[in-house]
């Protein structure tokens, strides 16, 4: 259905999309239909209108793979996503050929498209579609987290174990199974005979993952998957870190601009070294300095590492604009530099938490699989843990990361942390 429901979004953006160009072009080159335009014979409409859809094509697949990792959502982000995405390519295309244009059509065909597209989004967002579920677990905590989902529509949850099934499920409904589990034989018919009716049946884990954004960490069996997959990922290392390289430097013009009036901030705010230097836990367990600037007053970790909590009294009030900017972070482009930190990752902990950690949740360490970040999909999703419990969900989302890392999720985890930037949300 999910599928079904996406397929519905673009074919309807794009739809808008024409409308759009008829109306725009009706009002402006006073003809309805653009592509055979010719305005005062100064050059046809059709190589601008062609590079408009085009576009809209390249933006719809580009946003699909960005915030697809998950269950589909009528998101307004997607919208701007395309619209943005879209005449960013035409600019490009208008710089390089040169090619006759209509601002004017291009303007009002685009107003005309934004609202189109916010409007069917805010439609769909009165009444979210959902996916029914008739689940086969005795892990009630996953069905509890499955359920939260506005996408979710649990029919019935059945023990593995138990003696009495439902009646055949309609078209509509789906199974979701448990695979970790042992089943009774009356549980292990039903299963058979629902596949052989054809239903959409999909294992638990996975239906977890696209509803929650997390991994259960109750059905990594083993601890063998999460290795094994980074294993088999590992082409995208090598290009990830040319991203992180390329990004890093044009980013570092900026980050002088901003970081050397912060740092001038926080020398006269305050008595203490204007960058805080910490040791981090790093890709493999190896520790590495992390650099940031100054937020806390001078020695406030005299009695030992503590997590920042609300309204932290070690925080400066210049640290707390900083760290509300996530301002104190810009040094850490040099660990990216070093190859310490990349721009997507894990956050990186202290060595006394880690081991901690290690001990008290299972699956902690392979977070270090890969090169921890400056921001990451735990960050953008959950923010900050001060607990073990916290620790175990933000783990959740960590692993999930970890699982599915790609160039695609870690532009939707920057395009989210700009976005937390500049709402100044999670910060402590």
């Amino acid at each position: 259905m999910s599928r079904r429901f996406l397929a519905s979004i673009v074919i309807i953006d794009l739809g808008a999309l024409v409308a759009a160009g008829v109306i725009g072009s009706l009002v402006v080159l006073r003809d309805p239909f653009p592509w055979q335009s010719t305005v005062d014979f100064r050059g046809p409409a059709g190589p601008m209108v062609i590079v408009l859809l085009v576009g809209a094509v390249v933006s719809e697949f580009v946003a699909t793979k960005v915030l697809t990792m998950t269950v589909p959502r009528p998101s307004y982000a997607r919208a701007f996503l395309v619209l943005i995405g879209t005449f960013m390519l035409l600019a490009v295309y208008a710089m390089v050929a040169r090619p006759w244009y209509s601002l004017g059509f291009l303007a009002l065909a685009g107003g005309l498209w934004l609202v189109a597209m916010l409007t069917h989004r805010f439609v769909l967002r009165l009444s979210p579609w959902s996916e029914s579920m008739v689940i086969i677990t005795a892990n009630q905590t996953a069905v509890d987290e499955i359920n939260i989902s506005p996408h979710a529509s649990i029919k019935k949850v059945l023990d593995p174990q138990s003696g009495l099934v439902p009646d055949p499920l309609a078209e509509t409904i789906g199974l979701v199974i448990d695979f970790g589990v042992s089943f009774s034989d009356k549980v292990g018919q039903f299963i058979s005979s629902s596949l052989l009716t054809g239903t959409n049946v999909r294992g638990l884990t996975t239906v977890y993952e696209e509803h929650t954004g997390k991994l259960p960490l109750a059905h990594l069996a083993d601890g063998w998957e999460i290795p094994q997959l980074v294993r088999r990922n590992r082409s995208y290392g090598p290009f990830k870190r040319l991203l992180d390289l390329a990004i890093t430097l044009l980013l570092v013009p900026l980050s002088i601009l901003v970081g050397i009036p912060a740092a001038i901030a926080v020398k006269l705010t305050s008595t203490g070294p204007v960058i805080y230097r910490q040791p981090r836990v790093g890709r493999g367990g190896k520790l590495f300095t992390l650099y940031k600037l100054r937020t806390m007053f001078n020695d406030s970790e005299a009695t030992g590492p503590r997590f920042a909590s609300l309204d932290d009294p070690r925080i400066t009030p210049l640290g707390r604009f900083l760290r509300k900017l996530r301002l104190d972070e810009l040094p850490q482009l040099w660990n990216v530099i070093r190859g310490d930190l990349s721009l997507v990752g894990p956050r990186p902990e202290q060595e006394k938490f880690v081991e901690q950690f290690a001990r008290e949740i299972p699956f902690y360490t392979d977070r270090h699989l890969v090169r921890p970040g400056i921001t990451g999909w735990a960050q953008v999703n959950y923010g900050y843990a001060e607990t073990t419990d916290q620790t175990v969900e933000k783990l959740k989302y960590d692993l999930f990361y970890v699982k599915h890392m790609s160039v695609w999720m870690d532009v939707r985890i920057v395009l989210r942390s700009v976005a937390t930037v500049l709402t100044g949300s999670g910060s402590r």
